[in-house]
């Protein structure tokens, strides 16, 4: 991972805060599906952080770690972006929990907070590991046409991931997909850009795979595609599920 100094200083800023109904108390309700969680009537403020270089890292860690809420992540075509973070926070857990901040240390930036609803916007000019760490919640992961990712990890306790990889995804050398948790359901949807070999392998008893086109096939417990071993830019994604669903779309 490179080094670097910032030349611009993060910004943070309370967005909003939003009154209604009675304050928020004990756990909050789960209401199920994809990105499940909501806060309802209860208040809630809204902070934004935002780190933009003129000279990005070359490399960059970002990750999430919730105990309990909905993490949202998708890329945009800013070449001086590093990230933007837009973080709901309960009303009531922000007066326990103070503010939430993001820690950083040579290129790695995590988030760690109790519960929020987390929306986190990455630009095109570092190439990213992305985690997130949740143990109840929703996470949802777009990688298109702006992402420049070598790594995605989810750990969860009970929740949900969707994760989409598009064909205008501009992956290069060497992608690693891990998704591992204990109770959950996990949907996929994999459209492989030209010239990158795949490779899936879903731990999980219960799973529907889609078989979009011919690049596909089953080989034993998992699928690949015919040019992976020799192809030069390569995606692997494991899933791992003690107890839930996978649904899997792979082209």
């Amino acid at each position: 991972m490179s080094e670097y100094k910032r030349n611009k200083a993060m910004i943070v800023c309370i967005l909003a805060v939003v009154v209604g109904g009675a304050a928020l108390s004990g756990w909050l309700a789960y209401t199920g599906g994809w990105m499940g969680f909501g806060w309802g009537n209860s208040p809630t403020t809204t902070f934004q952080f935002m780190l933009q270089e003129d000279n990005p890292p070359s490399s960059a860690v970002v990750i999430v770690q919730l105990d309990v809420g909905t993490v949202n992540v998708t890329f945009t075509d800013s070449p001086d972006l590093v990230y933007l973070f837009e973080v709901e926070v309960p009303n009531a857990t922000l007066q326990t929990q103070g503010v939430p901040t993001i820690q950083s240390d040579n290129g790695v930036y995590i988030l760690n907070y109790t519960v929020a609803t987390v929306n986190l916007v990455l630009g095109n000019s570092s190439r990213y590991v992305i985690g997130a760490e949740v143990d109840t919640g929703d996470v949802a992961i777009d990688i298109g046409k702006s992402a420049n990712v070598t790594e995605v990890f989810v750990t969860m306790t009970t929740g949900n991931v969707d994760l989409t990889i598009s064909d205008d995804a501009p992956l290069q050398d060497r992608v690693d997909v891990s998704i591992r948790i204990t109770t959950g359901n996990v949907n996929l949807t994999v459209r492989l850009p030209a010239g990158v070999g795949g490779w899936y392998l879903g731990s999980v008893d219960d799973e529907d795979i889609t078989l979009e086109g011919s690049r596909w096939t089953r080989s034993g417990g998992f699928y690949i595609t015919p040019d992976y071993d020799e192809a030069a830019t390569k995606l692997k994604i494991v899933v791992t599920l003690q107890t839930g669903h996978v649904t899997a779309l792979l082209g």
